[in-house]
């Protein structure tokens, strides 16, 4: 694997575990005006919106990947060798 996909991989990888991390809805709401000086909705409107940008960071620059190898429309040829 070239070390751009390896990045790119570890990026992703990342991003993920740090969204895993976050409190549940259940643990926020009890916990959100204690923990937050919020009540439970801005609270939770506020984890929505940083699972939104942790995820839009990690694929910032990104194309989703093809399952299918590129072929060459003239030839019909695969770009895989």
């Amino acid at each position: 694997m070239r070390r751009t996909a390896i990045e790119k991989t570890q990026r992703l990888y990342d991003a993920l575990k740090t969204i895993a991390q976050y409190q549940s809805p259940e643990r926020l709401r009890k916990s959100a005006e204690r923990q937050y000086g919020l009540g439970f909705e801005e609270a939770l409107e506020m984890a929505y919106e940083n699972v939104i940008e942790t995820a839009k960071h990690a694929i910032k620059g990104m194309q989703r990947p093809e399952l299918e190898p590129r072929t060459d429309k003239a030839t019909g040829e695969s770009g895989e060798k």
